[in-house]
């Protein structure tokens, strides 16, 4: 396939029939999928998706179309629907047609090696954690291995010819382990974009450890506690309000961060990071859907707000520039705002260290119902969770049936340490983090 043979078509047509200025996005993607239950092949999938979007200015409105097909379209067809939607666009917002940042950094998120896999491999894989996890009371629900491949293609009549090529590989382990009446069901997952990195054996051998220490587990009396949440346990918190970051949201009355630039949000030593250049990073690249440049930003830095995440819309009504956060979720999605690799900094503690810390308290290692049990605007929180007493420095026993509840916001203020554990499990990571007086209920 000619990418940019298609493109010139296209942009010609376009051009005949009136559109000022015009832009093509093209995404191709490739997926695989295999889950094995009790040694035998549950579900296996291969299949390749993706689609080209046109969009161009005509009589003062941004017109689109969408083809799903990219080889053998038929560039009249296209623009003539572009056309079409155009004259039905009733919005009032302005949209442009970017061209282009002063300069793209030079950044590379692809791994071949991952690519080379054969399915096989990939099957064996999925056998192998089976087999590592099953035993000593512990039976498997699930094991996965996915593999993705995309590619991206920006092109305008202003000049602008972008690509980037990413692709990643996933495992997945979920079993479940009963002690008498007692039965616990975990998960855990690791993704990565490199295959040297990838180390599904680990989360095979610390599920099993995990599971077998979680039997036995008890309820706790209701209380102020200090907390050290696992690093996991607070990229996910963080997840849930990561939107009250995004300027879109801001602008909109969704976030208590409005009007802060500035000011202080967090203790001293809390740094928040948007790093589209972290090396291993689930979303790095150098540009964002809209073509423009990414670049590090401190979100926090030593507790002080310093930016918003912006894409174009929500920047030119600040009057300030993106900051390269405008993405699409694919071809036909509009653009809204996204990180991409979102972190707190690491601090020095080991996790050891941390559980030395806190000396007397709870360790909270899983928390459930996140999303249906948050308020993003408020930053109000109330999850069930699991964990371990914290007992004269060392982890004592197991605990069930308890429910952790705070407010977002007031928890950065709260944070006591950040431990060095940085570990991404998705494009938003943190380090293990001891927090003071949070509400912990038991049941």
């Amino acid at each position: 396939m000619e990418i940019k043979k298609i493109k010139e078509e296209i942009f010609e047509k376009a051009r005949e029939v009136g559109f000022l200025e015009s832009e093509i996005y093209i995404s191709q993607s490739s997926s695989f999928k295999v889950s094995v239950y009790k040694s035998e092949i549950e579900k296996f999938q291969n299949s390749e998706s993706g689609g080209l979007c046109f969009r161009g200015i005509i009589d003062g409105k941004m017109g689109y179309y969408f083809s799903e097909q990219v080889e053998n379209i038929n560039p009249y067809e296209i623009v003539k629907g572009a056309r079409e939607n155009a004259i039905l666009i009733e919005s009032e917002d302005e949209e442009e047609i970017f061209a282009g940042s002063k300069e793209y950094k030079n950044f590379e998120n692809f791994d071949e090696e991952i690519e080379k896999l054969s399915v096989e491999e990939k099957i064996k894989m999925a056998f192998e954690m089976e087999e590592l996890v099953k035993g000593e009371g512990i039976s498997v629900n699930s094991s996965t291995v996915a593999k993705g491949k995309t590619k991206t293609y920006i092109f305008n009549t202003k000049g602008l010819e972008l690509e980037k090529e990413s692709c990643y590989i996933l495992a997945y382990i979920e079993a479940m382990a009963t002690k008498g009446e007692q039965t616990k069901e975990m998960g855990k997952s690791k993704i990565s974009v490199s295959l040297k990195d990838f180390d599904y054996k680990k989360i095979c051998y610390e599920l099993k450890k995990d599971l077998i220490a979680s039997l036995g587990a008890e309820p706790i009396e209701s209380g102020k506690q200090k907390v050290l949440l696992k690093n996991e346990v607070f990229a996910d918190l963080l997840s849930c309000f990561v939107g009250n970051f995004y300027a879109e949201n801001v602008q909109k009355g969704f976030s208590r961060l409005k009007g802060k630039i500035g000011e202080k949000v967090g203790v001293d030593f809390l740094t928040i990071t948007d790093n589209p250049f972290l090396k291993g990073g689930l979303d790095s690249c150098n540009f964002d859907s809209e073509g423009v440049a990414t670049y590090e930003k401190k979100v926090i830095e030593k507790g002080i707000l310093k930016t918003f995440l912006y894409n174009l819309k929500a920047a030119k009504k600040d009057g300030v520039s993106s900051t390269g956060n405008g993405f699409k979720d694919s071809f036909k999605a509009k653009v809204r705002t996204s990180c991409t690799n979102f972190y707190v900094e690491k601090g020095e503690l080991s996790f050891e260290s941390l559980i030395k810390e806190v000396e007397n308290g709870i360790l909270i290692t899983d928390v459930a119902g996140l999303h249906s049990g948050t308020n993003s605007i408020s930053g109000d929180f109330s999850v069930a969770c699991e964990g371990f007493l914290i007992k004269n420095g060392k982890i004592d026993k197991p605990l069930n049936q308890i429910v952790m509840a705070d407010n977002f916001y007031d928890m950065l203020f709260k944070i006591q340490k950040i431990g060095k554990d940085l570990e991404f499990y998705s494009s938003i990571a943190s380090p293990s983090i001891i927090v003071s007086n949070v509400n912990i209920s038991g049941i």
